[in-house]
């Protein structure tokens, strides 16, 4: 029996579809045996060829390179975690492609590399690099798809601390696609991927308040239009985040006052998800109420929740939100 090191020689040196395919049929078979403990013999020069394999014309020479990438994925050897991690950059591509087949197999074969290398910020930056600021249309739209895709099958994509930086990277180059980008089946794909994102992980909301606020106010206009509603979770540790919670709770139009005096509607206008110029017109209106002589004594028995609504606000990313909030404030403990 041939080695793998022959085996992979010889792969390396076809130049005919038929051979290809014996060659990769042959090392899958040899590999399959060894039961995840590969031994290979000269990793660099496998990954090597199959780089070169992902690039071949035929389709079916394309999707054997994919599995055969897949079966090395079940080894735990750190040598082939290194040559995975830096063939990224030639699998992206395949997993926006136009063909189903091919795309289908690489999302299976990258949902395998994700599972057992969890190298979650290899994968994002490629996305970003080769598939979200891709030249081609195609890419591009495709690629908002493939982001919601392993994020649904693999939610550490999103959720890993480790990869928060990358995260914003993705964020902001959606949105701004989102802003400018020439097509608009790319902005509808955007839009939806930012949408489905954002349903599948609320920490990418946590994540976007960190950004330019013309991206934030930007991509809180996605959500409104999406009719999304952010899902905060109760764990979030830290005050700011305390504060947001008790501010989610409060949105329930199924009541028609909150806080003994504030119809309800504002409260929910008042959500960050919720367009600009709707918060803006909201905020006035709740700064008419807090003036008038009754509102002290109405409020009085909500006031730990009041405040806790008021400081919220003060984290809203238009400017006019959360000046006019210190001022309500203000006005409020004057009269207090």
């Amino acid at each position: 029996m041939k080695s793998t090191c022959e085996i992979i020689q010889q792969l390396s040196e076809s130049t005919t579809r038929e051979t290809k395919k014996e060659h990769m049929s042959s090392l899958k078979q040899i590999l399959s045996s060894q039961n995840n403990n590969f031994v290979i013999g000269n990793v660099k020069k496998l990954f090597n060829t199959i780089e070169a394999l992902l690039k071949d014309s035929q389709l079916d020479i394309v999707i054997e390179s994919i599995d055969l990438l897949s079966l090395l994925f079940s080894s735990s050897d750190s040598d082939i975690e290194m040559y995975a991690t830096k063939l990224q950059p030639a699998l992206i591509p395949l997993l926006v492609s136009d063909n189903f087949a091919v795309r289908a197999a690489a999302i299976g074969s990258e949902l395998k590399f994700l599972k057992k290398f969890r190298n979650t910020e290899a994968v994002l930056a490629a996305i970003r690099n080769f598939g979200v600021e891709s030249s081609y249309e195609n890419e591009r739209k495709n690629s908002g798809d493939v982001l919601a895709k392993l994020a649904r099958e693999n939610e550490i994509i999103l959720n890993d601390s480790r990869n928060k930086v990358e995260i914003q990277k993705i964020l902001q180059s959606l949105i701004s696609h989102v802003k400018s980008d020439s097509s608009e089946s790319v902005k509808q794909s955007f839009s939806s991927a930012l949408a489905q994102l954002t349903q599948i992980c609320p920490s990418v909301y946590r994540i976007s308040r960190e950004l330019p606020s013309n991206l934030r106010s930007a991509y809180d206009d996605v959500l409104n239009k999406e009719h999304v509603t952010v899902n905060i979770s109760n764990d979030y540790k830290g005050i700011d985040n305390a504060i947001t919670a008790e501010i989610s709770k409060t949105f329930d139009t199924a009541k028609q006052l909150e806080f003994g005096i504030i119809p309800s509607r504002l409260v929910s206008e008042l959500s960050p998800t919720v367009n600009w110029k709707q918060r803006a017109g909201a905020i006035e209106e709740l700064e008419e109420i807090i003036r008038k002589d009754n509102s002290i004594g109405v409020i009085e028995p909500h006031l730990p929740s009041f405040y806790k609504f008021l400081v919220g606000l003060l984290n809203d990313t238009n400017y006019k939100v959360t000046v006019t909030t210190l001022q309500i404030i203000s006005t409020f403990q004057y009269l207090c």
